[in-house]
């Protein structure tokens, strides 16, 4: 499903114009995603009768052992989370020095989320409502102080969103795969990573898309967005080739999350992230424009 998604970004962005009912085609392949997602178990079913009972019965032990095991760790990581009270005005006790001046950096933020953010069990809707407004608010202020500096230095906006800006909404994502990777769930673990970055091209591009293109079409008659770089193209591209050497390297590992497959995916993300970058300075040919200046 992430493959499909990437070639449809890739089909989209062929001519640099993200047309109106572009936008509207990944909106719409979002639902059909969760609606795949949805019947996903019985999809499951279907496949491992397709191929045969022993496969199938196989299958079911293993992940019925991991289920075990990931469960008793699951249980007693909640009973000793459980047990700790969050205060966070309450200096840690024999910590060092480095660790002290983080709390007390933290502080504010920590007091405004302890506020605003429930953490009753019957209060969870709402306690997921305000995490979405936070993460949002957060995210906001970050991609226009990012956007700030990144003109101020005159670096492209597609390679402060590949670098700065990417890293750095992806800082949530880091921390909910390693607990749960902590916690024995490998697969959960991948699947956020690709499944958010499903989301993100889906809706986190083409709903903008999607708003801004109606927005301009009924005011000035414009009903598509102008991509300003034409190297994005050859990203999406890499970022496909990523994938497959992703799946390749979970297959050779016999898809168990060893410190061998994280430096090899440490690895090819580095030669991702210096390939795109290259291409977005126009180090191999014209792809960007220089950034314009402003008269005030």
């Amino acid at each position: 499903m992430y493959a499909l998604t990437i070639i449809l970004l890739i089909v989209i962005l062929l001519d640099a114009q993200v047309q109106w009912y572009e936008s509207l085609v990944l909106v719409l392949a979002d639902i059909l995603y969760n609606i795949f997602m949805y019947y996903n178990e019985n999809v499951e079913n279907l496949t491992f009768a397709m191929k045969g009972k022993f496969f199938k019965s196989a299958t079911i032990e293993v992940s019925t052992i991991e289920l075990q095991e990931s469960g008793s760790r699951i249980e007693e990581d909640s009973t000793s989370s459980t047990a700790e009270q969050v205060k966070p005005w309450v200096a840690p006790a024999g910590q060092s020095l480095w660790e002290k001046m983080k709390w007390a950096i933290y502080l504010p933020l920590s007091l405004i989320l302890f506020v605003t953010i429930p953490r009753k069990r019957y209060f969870l809707p709402i306690t997921f409502i305000m995490c979405m407004l936070w993460i949002g608010a957060i995210t906001y202020v970050v991609a226009w102080m990012i956007t700030l500096i990144g003109y101020t230095f005159g670096i492209p906006d597609s390679v402060i969103g590949l670098t700065f800006l990417a890293i750095g909404t992806s800082v949530p994502e880091v921390f909910s795969s390693l607990i749960v990777s902590r916690k024995g769930q490998g697969s959960m673990a991948v699947t956020n990573s690709i499944g958010s970055n499903t989301f993100d091209i889906l809706i986190c591009l083409g709903l903008p898309w999607l708003i801004k293109s109606i927005m301009t079409g009924v005011e000035k008659d414009i009903w598509f967005i102008q991509v300003n770089s034409d190297g994005l193209t050859y990203t999406v591209v890499s970022l496909l080739a990523s994938l497959f050497i992703l799946y390749i390297i979970l297959c050779i590992g016999k898809f168990r999350l060893t410190k061998t497959v994280g430096w090899i995916s440490l690895g090819v993300y580095l030669v991702f992230l210096t390939f795109s970058t290259l291409i977005e300075l126009n180090v191999f040919f014209e792809v960007n424009q220089p950034t314009c200046t402003v008269d005030v």
